[in-house]
């Protein structure tokens, strides 16, 4: 994080997490405790590192750590992680648009996702989707509806994409599979980007739940405050086409109307959305 972005956040948040001075002792500023948080976040430190890095107490550092990402969030969340509008989730600049935090490490994906608020909203169909539309180029077809992509955890629906099993799998299927893939890739960067860079998700976070999902929160709307204003130094990540074989979970609800949509994209993809180089990438 740059210096300016730094005293920008700073300014933010300051009339939150600042303490008053007393008689007895002087309160850790402002500056001290954002300074405290980031590096735990940045390094993912112990918090017997920092108490030597800022002679805090280690008892004290939870404490400091815990508020200042309460703050950070409550303060950033509606400015760079704004309810989710139009049909994305994480965009082409890698930054979150939405998140959901605290599920049980024992819930899959598809679980999370429908349990969640942004997952039950797309099952009602109260989400602000763009209406359906024509592909380019795709004359005399019927408009498609806008679809969410995941991968082979998530159930099959009109608005959510996810690829073909590989069991007896077609050309025309291992083609759709490698389109999706490469637009998943961008939610797969963003993961990568924010562990990277944010290294507090290289090993376990050893504090309560509570706190833990603060942090997470916090992490999580900086890695959105950091891209966006910071130069963009190359991440190293990497991603992974996993066109595993995985059944997955079945479909909630629409499965015969998703597989419809899907088929479309699949004519699509080997038809007018042909790219040159698509059937040598699958072979």
């Amino acid at each position: 994080m740059s210096v300016n972005s730094f005293d920008e956040l700073l300014s933010i948040i300051s009339q939150r997490i600042k303490k008053q001075d007393t008689n007895m002792r002087r309160s850790i500023t402002p500056a001290e405790r954002l300074a405290v948080t980031l590096r735990y976040l940045a390094s993912g430190a112990t918090f017997t590192d920092l108490e030597y890095d800022f002679l805090i107490s280690r008892k004290t550092i939870p404490f400091i750590v815990t508020e200042t990402c309460q703050a950070i969030w409550q303060e950033l969340a509606p400015l760079e992680m704004p309810t989710p509008n139009k049909g994305k989730v994480v965009d082409a600049d890698y930054c979150f648009t939405f998140i959901d935090v605290g599920a049980p490490g024992r819930e899959g994906d598809s679980s999370i996702f429908k349990s969640s608020n942004f997952g039950q909203k797309l099952t009602r169909s109260q989400l602000d989707l763009p209406e359906p539309a024509h592909l380019p180029n795709n004359i005399g077809k019927p408009p498609v509806p806008f679809v969410f992509i995941g991968d082979a955890a998530f159930g099959l629906n009109k608005n959510v994409m996810r690829p073909f099993s590989l069991r007896n799998i077609t050309t025309p299927k291992k083609i759709y599979n490698y389109r999706l893939s490469r637009d998943r890739r961008f939610v797969e960067c963003a993961f990568g980007i924010l562990s990277n860079r944010w290294r507090i998700f290289h090993s376990s976070i050893m504090i309560n739940p509570l706190s833990a999902k603060h942090i997470i929160k916090a992490a999580c709307v900086l890695h959105n405050f950091v891209r966006r204003r910071d130069y963009q130094f190359e991440d190293t990540i990497r991603w992974y086409d996993d066109m595993e074989e995985f059944d997955g979970v079945q479909a909630v609800g629409g499965r015969s109307c998703g597989i419809a949509v899907r088929d479309s994209f699949v004519e699509y993809f080997n038809g007018p959305g042909a790219v040159p180089w698509q059937n040598r990438m699958i072979h």
